[in-house]
Parts: structure tokens; sequence; C-alpha cells
């Protein structure tokens, strides 16, 4: 399912081929993957950014379990994180996930 047709934007990383938007529960724990990628990038500096940061490329317990219940595959998801970081430090929160509606 797509919202006005626009596919969400971590469908591409769905680990069963299943869009984030098919499921409430799944709305609910990428929208908490999406914050914390907000968070990490706008506020890097500040203790909330810094938690999103470790939370996104560190942690090894709840960003799987977060990523498994949004339906997506984690590995694949962090291994794009971690090459974009590489590449753009943070420079602006679409270059991540260019398909983010406006």
């Amino acid at each position: 399912m797509t919202f006005l047709g626009i596919p969400h934007p971590l469908d591409k990383f769905s680990s069963d081929g299943q869009s984030v938007e098919d499921d409430g529960v799944r709305r609910c724990y990428a929208a908490l993957i999406l914050q914390a990628l907000k968070d990490a990038i706008t506020c890097p500096h500040l203790m909330l950014g810094r938690e999103a940061h470790y939370f996104l490329f560190e942690d090894d317990e709840l960003f799987p379990a977060y990523c498994r219940l949004a339906g997506i595959d984690g590995k694949k998801f962090r291994a794009h994180l971690w090459k974009w970081q590489r590449n753009n430090q943070y420079s602006q929160y679409r270059q991540v996930l260019p398909d983010l509606p406006s």
C-alpha cells in the first residue's frame, strides 16, 4: 500500500516485500526509526542526537527489534546508513531517504 501513490521511504528495505504502510504496528515502528534518524541529523551535538546516533549505528538490541517490527531488514538499512554517513556526514535529512515527500 502507498499513501497517495507515494511509497514509504523505508519500503526499499522491506524484509518481506510488504509495505511499511500495510500494518499499524509497522507504521509505528517505522515512524520511531525515522524520528531517530531525524534527531541524529538535526541535533547531533545534543544528548537526543547522540542517543539517536547510538541507536541507529551501534545498538544491537533495540534497533534490530524495531526494524523487525517495522518489517524492514535492519542489516540492509544500517549498511545504507553507514554508507551515507561516510559520504555525507549529516548534510541533510533528504539525502538519506530521497524518496521522502516534502
